[in-house]
């Protein structure tokens, strides 16, 4: 212990007595317990925020449909499939209202409308 404490000078100077300098050290510290305590309660938080959250294909169709529509105006619009009772369409969704669906298909770029009745399911294809 004493090798790490600074030794006092060679030369004696005259000087009033100085107290030692206090070491400004960490006064608080949490201990495990209180780590496990306090991470229990917040993946019990975050689980309570994913259960919110689904995964695309556990979703109903409407849900579906407004996840599309609803989506950030900077993010780029996604690709989806859509199964109607007579075709399938490969696009992005333009529009969405309660009884019709527009959609801009890759293949040819043209805007196809159709009932919201006709679609069977909503499958995402990417960018």
């Amino acid at each position: 212990m004493s090798e790490k404490q600074a030794k006092p000078p060679l030369l004696f100077i005259s000087n009033p007595i100085q107290s030692e300098p206090e070491a400004k050290a960490q006064k608080q510290y949490y201990s495990l317990e209180e780590t496990f305590s306090s991470k229990s309660e917040s993946e019990s938080h975050a689980t309570d925020a994913t259960s919110k959250r689904r995964k695309f294909h556990d979703m109903t169709i409407d849900e579906k449909l407004k996840y599309m529509t609803d989506m950030p105006v900077i993010m780029p619009k996604m690709k989806c499939e859509v199964i109607t009772s007579n075709q399938i369409y490969v696009g992005t969704v333009e529009q969405c209202d309660d009884e019709q669906l527009v959609i801009r298909t890759v293949e040819q770029g043209f805007k196809v409308n159709m009932k919201r009745e006709n679609i069977k399911d909503v499958r995402l294809k990417g960018f």
